[in-house]
């Protein structure tokens, strides 16, 4: 046996040993790590519901029919009523809940066992505060508590716990609950194809009238929701209900650039003129062409300016000059340096060959004011901005905020909201809840981006 072979097989052989190593080690410590959760919930029982003594576990396997977030259920012999523990997603999964339940079926008190969620967000609600807001909520009050903006993710996973708690109750005593949220009814009805199985296709660019776009785990196909509308949409785009909302037009075009945006396919354009009823632009990273958006309009152009979908439109006729006279446009590079009173965080400025300007700026968002954040990075945004101060387009370009809060300023249903704006109107702009740091920021990069414009422009007279 050569030596080559000789250590194969010895490096095979320690491998083997670690691996059994491995597995004995979680074999040994992931039930000690059950058993401590398990401890912790009969420890709490008697805190969730004060005065009670007297626990007889019931066994949840006899119970189908229960909301699978229903981990274990004990009923209170002595004063009436259940504990129930659930395990819930949140903003992270893993948030154990347990839920003390009286005997007339209002919430005595609940208590979190275990959570993943963010310090500084969901964390600091389930510490105090929206727990005690469901005390003595019963199933017919529990949809009046509201979520709470900023940490909606943990919060609604909080209701959600309460809510499969109090119909858990039903079950238990011999009836039914359906656990499914109104919203869900409703989706699962308008796409039964779908069996009632769901993920969310979540995509920043969307409409703002879109809520949201629910996609069949199956391949059925998809339902969109605006408002109180549910259309559905099967996978070869056909509408197959919900035709008679005013957003049912324009839904088959929607859905397939939003899979597109969201697959990666397209990359959104900047626009730098101000052209009436044009909303966004959308090229193919594959070259082959663009979507123009104007309204609920969607028109398809190829790489030739032959418009290949959308012809009906309104707009299809001068939508091909439009996308050439956004394509066309040239810049050159504005020396501002001796201009005082432009912010230092004005990194770049051009004046395009239309007479716009195109300004790069940062925002002091929460990462570069916090003391112990390894980047202390800036949310740069470009915006093209006309010799009045207008602002034409707006863009984040690159951010480093926290995830499912201050990175809310990348999504475009919250930059655009600054198209249109000048120095008067800006502040009408209100921060996101829960958000604040970051969108107070972007909003005083935006007001710097319009003061640098309007102090070229006063230079240059």
């Amino acid at each position: 046996m050569t030596s080559s072979v000789k250590g194969f097989v010895v490096l095979c052989s320690i491998c083997l040993v670690v691996a059994l190593l491995l597995s004995g080690v979680n074999a040994i410590t992931s039930p000690v790590i059950e058993a401590a959760k398990n401890a912790e919930i009969v420890k709490s029982l008697s805190e969730v519901y004060p005065g009670a003594e007297k626990f007889t576990e019931i066994d949840i396997k006899n119970y189908p029919e229960l909301p699978k977030s229903v981990k274990k259920a004990y009923k209170v012999e002595d004063l009436g009523g259940y504990v129930i523990s659930l395990e819930v997603t949140g903003y992270s999964s893993g948030l154990v809940i347990l839920v003390a339940i009286d005997a007339a079926g209002a919430v005595v008190s609940s208590k979190v066992i275990a959570h993943s969620e963010s310090d500084g967000y969901g964390a600091d609600q389930l510490k105090g505060g929206y727990p005690e807001k469901f005390d003595g909520v019963t199933l017919g009050t529990v949809d009046a508590v509201d979520t709470v903006g900023g940490v909606t993710k943990t919060t609604a996973g909080y209701k959600k716990a309460i809510k499969e708690a109090l119909g858990s109750t039903l079950i238990f005593s011999g009836g039914s609950f359906d656990a499914r949220t109104e919203e869900e009814i409703n989706r699962d009805n308008a796409l039964p194809g779908a069996e009632g199985s769901f993920v969310q296709l979540v995509v920043n660019d969307k409409p703002v009238e879109l809520d949201t776009i629910y996609e069949a785990t199956n391949g059925a196909g998809y339902v969109l929701v605006y408002g109180v509308d549910f259309i559905a949409i099967d996978a070869d785009g056909n509408i197959v209900s919900g035709s008679e909302s005013e957003y049912a037009k324009a839904a088959p075009d929607t859905l397939a650039l939003l899979r597109a945006i969201a697959s990666g396919k397209v990359e959104r354009v900047f626009i730098t003129e101000k052209i009436e009823g044009l909303n966004s632009i959308y090229k193919y990273v594959d070259g082959s062409g663009y979507v123009l958006v104007y309204g609920d309009d969607y028109i398809g152009i190829d790489a030739d300016g032959n418009v290949v979908g959308g012809s009906e439109s309104e707009h299809a006729a001068s939508a091909a000059s439009d996308l050439s006279r956004i394509l066309s446009v040239t810049t050159t590079a504005i020396d501002f340096s001796a201009i005082e009173d432009i912010s230092k965080y004005v990194e770049s400025m051009e004046l395009t060959s239309s007479g716009n300007y195109v300004v790069v700026v940062g925002a002091r968002g929460y990462d570069a004011q916090q003391s112990y954040s390894p980047t202390k990075a800036l949310v740069k945004i470009r915006l093209c901005i006309d010799k009045h101060g207008n602002v034409i387009s707006i863009m984040t370009l690159s951010q480093n905020e926290s995830a499912g809060v201050g990175d809310v300023c990348a999504n475009p249903d919250y930059y655009n909201r600054f198209n249109g704006v000048n120095a008067d109107t800006v502040d009408g702009v209100d921060t996101v809840s829960g958000a604040t740091i970051t969108t107070k920021a972007y909003r005083n990069a935006v007001k710097n981006a319009i003061n640098a414009v309007n102090l070229v422009v006063a230079a240059q007279q």
